[in-house]
């Protein structure tokens, strides 16, 4: 079952030739209300069909009796004010729906013709025919003698309206780039690539694609999903695959430290989506994580795997037991015992480091204060000990504390932590 939805103006040949091309099963007429509307046109009595040519005016029969449309196979959708593009608009709206309630279960085809009415009824009907997936745009095409209307020798024409509509999705997903919102922006370029599009634009759209799910993997700390997604734009990303290639062991001399830093970067992104909390989080993690790396590396010990990643064969867990540390601390830690192995918190990390003498214990003590006070409200947060939900000015604190300490240790031990931020736009 075919609809055919027409805009109703002053001209009546390109609307009797779009019916007869089209010989839909049911035809509504977008029409003006009122005695002087273009209603009239539809099934007026007489000739209410006015044609101009050459400045001759020709009259001629409705558009019913000139296509022999029966009663029963249209509607007059009447429109009280023909150039509010709002009141137009709504009332297209409401014929969507009238459409979806009475031929629904019909699954039609729906072809949504803009060449007649006023141009406020025109770009109505292409508004709703855009936000109406299933809705197909048509124009009337032909030879023009000047530039007042459409007149006769037109053929209606299908627009690929899903070209016009790769723009506004694009715009959405920089949108969705913007916030981070990787997985948001995967599934706008998923939608867009299930419609029919330029080749180009497909193109385009599947970079994105591609893209938006590696930068998600990553987003998650999935660093071998995101290097198989990320590396066929490796020319494009450059930094990013080294980041990359050095989470994954695929460089001769990487730091050891590039998680601490991702950490940090994640936290950013968090923050630029108002997830304060989440965010604090992340600061906290990467200040532990920084303070286990230094632990591994003075005592030259590796990760082991840990019941939950033995299965993936990754090692994720610095475990420590006495015979890792000096014989003359193993008293002092004794009392951290817990299956075999030392369970030590992230204040209790550096005062091994001081104990073991690590530089970076003895800057620590410098800032111990400070970063304990900062701390404080990550526990208060509900995403650790408590209940209150952190805000902006209490993220910075955190973060100017934490982070200002990272990279000042990380300078003195002349170690590289920075890990370039992942990108806000690739949309080109």
């Amino acid at each position: 079952m075919s609809i055919l939805i027409l805009t109703v103006g002053g001209s009546c040949e390109p609307l009797v030739n779009a019916i007869s091309k089209e010989d839909p099963e049911f035809v509504y007429f977008v029409c003006s209300s009122g005695s002087k509307g273009s209603q009239r046109a539809v099934d007026g009595q007489g000739k209410p069909c006015k044609e101009y040519m050459e400045g001759k005016e020709t009259s001629k029969p409705s558009i019913v009796e000139q296509t022999e449309l029966e009663k029963e196979l249209y509607e007059k959708w009447e429109l009280s004010d023909p150039d509010s593009l709002a009141h137009c608009y709504e009332r297209l709206l409401e014929l969507a729906k009238e459409i979806r309630k009475r031929f629904g279960a019909k699954n039609p085809r729906i072809i949504a013709n803009y060449t007649g009415g006023t141009k406020t009824m025109s770009v109505a009907l292409a508004l709703v025919a855009m936000i109406e997936e299933d809705w197909e745009l048509q124009l009337n095409k032909g030879p023009r003698t000047d530039l007042v209307k459409v007149r006769g020798g037109d053929v209606p024409i299908l627009i690929n309206k899903w070209e016009v509509f790769a723009n506004h999705v694009l715009t959405s997903i920089k949108e969705s780039l913007c916030r981070y919102d990787y997985s948001g922006a995967a599934e706008l370029a998923y939608a867009a690539l299930r419609h029919p599009l330029s080749e180009e634009r497909q193109a385009q759209f599947q970079r994105i694609y591609a893209l938006s799910k590696g930068f998600e993997a990553w987003d998650r700390f999935d660093h071998k999903e995101a290097y198989i997604l990320i590396t066929p734009f490796a020319k494009d990303f450059v930094d990013h695959k080294i980041a990359l290639e050095s989470f994954l062991g695929k460089r001769r001399k990487p730091s050891g430290y590039e998680l601490v830093g991702d950490l940090i970067r994640n936290a950013e992104r968090r923050a630029v989506q108002g997830r304060y909390d989440d965010a604090v989080a992340r600061l906290y993690r990467a200040l532990e994580l920084f303070a286990q790396i230094r632990l591994k590396d003075v005592l030259g010990i590796e990760w082991s795997p840990t019941s939950s990643s033995k299965d993936r064969e990754e090692k994720t867990a610095l475990q420590l037991s006495l015979e890792h540390i000096p014989e003359a601390l193993r008293v002092k830690y004794k009392d951290k015992l817990e299956k075999g192995m030392l369970k030590l918190g992230l204040f209790q990390d550096f005062e091994l480091l001081a104990d073991l003498k690590d530089p970076v214990a003895d800057y620590f003590k410098q800032k111990e204060k400070t970063l304990r006070e900062a701390l404080k409200k990550r526990n208060y947060s509900i995403l650790a000990h408590g209940l209150i939900p952190l805000n902006q000015r209490e993220y910075k604190e955190v973060y100017n504390h934490v982070v200002g300490f990272i990279k000042e240790s990380a300078q003195r031990l002349k170690i590289d932590i920075d890990i370039p931020q992942l990108p806000m736009d690739f949309c080109e």
